[in-house]
């Protein structure tokens, strides 16, 4: 029976993009030190496979081509412990987990070294304090949905909106709704991006109206009747691209908000 070993290329490619350390959710152990004498470099890692290299091996290759056995991503970057104990567990770490290991671990290293150093001097507790207030500020943002109306949105909400643009102007270090990080103050000044889209939209654009009696503005469902098939795919296009705004500015204060209730930390701040 053929092993289908990885080459020297594919077991240098697995350690590089797990950054040499071993890729097991918890472990993530250097796999890589200098010898005392500093002469070499020793290693503990095993590349393993995911699919068994061999038809006798832990799991089953067949219908495999040896290229797919030998490939890259049928591999995973272990230390010398968890590639024993995956090996020997198949029931607790069976097909698809290792290497499904490997690219969550080499998308995390590939996503914090595109990422600038963390700046220093920044007080956690004070960014944290401010995405809660800049988030606080949106509470009372509502954009509505109804048969009758495509789309409704409150001269409340709007003067809201245009408040926040405005506190806003400038997010610096003074500014109490500053969040800091570069990458929270991305989040930040994307919302606002999607705020002044939107009301861009309710005040130019010639589908939207304002009810005086209902003090809200409205973008009018057309009727079957009475309108060409033009106008209602355009109006339809303004409905469909208010909701895609609408959903990426949601998108933004959701991470916010999780940022200001401590969910994200240390290096995971990096990766925005």
């Amino acid at each position: 029976m053929t092993r289908e070993n990885f080459t020297q290329n594919t077991k240098d490619h697995l350690a590089r993009a797990a950054n040499f350390r071993c890729v097991r959710p918890g472990c993530q152990k250097i796999t890589h030190s200098q010898s005392t004498d500093g002469k070499k470099i020793v290693g503990t890692a095993v590349a393993s496979h995911d699919i068994p290299a061999s038809p006798n091996g832990p799991g089953n290759n067949i219908g495999l081509t040896p290229e797919q056995i030998r490939a890259a991503e049928n591999g995973a970057w272990l230390c010398a412990i968890c590639a024993r104990l995956v090996d020997h567990d198949r029931v607790r770490f069976p097909t698809g987990t290792i290497s499904e290991w490997q690219k969550i671990a080499a998308s995390y290293i590939t996503q914090y070294a595109s990422t600038p150093a963390t700046p220093t001097g920044i007080n956690l507790r004070q960014a944290c304090q401010g995405a809660q207030l800049f988030c606080n500020k949106t509470n009372n943002f509502h954009i509505e949905g109804y048969i009758n109306w495509a789309i409704e949105i409150s001269w409340q909400s709007i003067c809201a909106m245009e408040s926040l643009i405005g506190e806003c102007h400038f997010l610096g270090p003074l500014n109490a709704l500053t969040t800091f990080f570069p990458h929270t103050l991305n989040l930040q000044y994307r919302a606002l991006d999607c705020l002044k889209t939107l009301l861009t939209m309710f005040k130019t654009s010639g589908y939207w109206f304002y009810d005086e009696s209902f003090k809200a503005y409205r973008l009018v469902q057309l009727p079957l009747f009475g309108s060409t098939e033009s106008q209602r795919q355009d109006q339809q296009s303004a409905v469909s691209y208010a909701w895609k705004i609408w959903n990426e500015f949601n998108e933004s204060i959701y991470i916010l908000r999780q940022f200001s209730l401590g969910a994200y930390a240390g290096a995971d701040l990096l990766l925005w």
